[in-house]
């Protein structure tokens, strides 16, 4: 049987190291530019001039930064986080079959 995960507080001393793990996490992680690069090359076209790819890059990362930080403020509330841990299991579990429903859509994908 797992042991329960339980909430806890980083405490002051600990915020610096836990913001330093999160952004390592992240930065290490190569889903998102990832799913950031298929965005941009699904929606810009290849005559799109320099100055609109800035401007769609940067918004890219004024939106990524908004929803890692709504993020973090979220699932920093106790509430939020016990809820999440009560349903993490199942989450993950669907989450799972989405990306291997996925995976094998990819993988069985014959072009017309």
């Amino acid at each position: 049987m797992e042991p329960k995960a339980a909430v806890r507080s980083g405490g002051e001393s600990g915020l610096r190291r836990c913001f330093l793990q999160g952004l390592l996490l992240h930065l290490s992680n190569p889903k998102a530019p990832l799913v950031w690069l298929a965005t941009l090359s699904v929606g810009v076209g290849e005559t799109a001039p320099p100055a609109f790819l800035t401007v769609a890059i940067l918004l890219c990362a004024v939106t990524a930064t908004a929803v890692f930080v709504g993020y973090a403020f979220l699932f920093s509330t106790p509430a939020v986080s016990r809820a999440y841990l009560a349903a993490r299991r199942p989450v993950d579990a669907t989450i799972g079959v989405l990306f291997g429903a996925a995976a094998v859509k990819v993988l069985t994908y014959r072009p017309s």
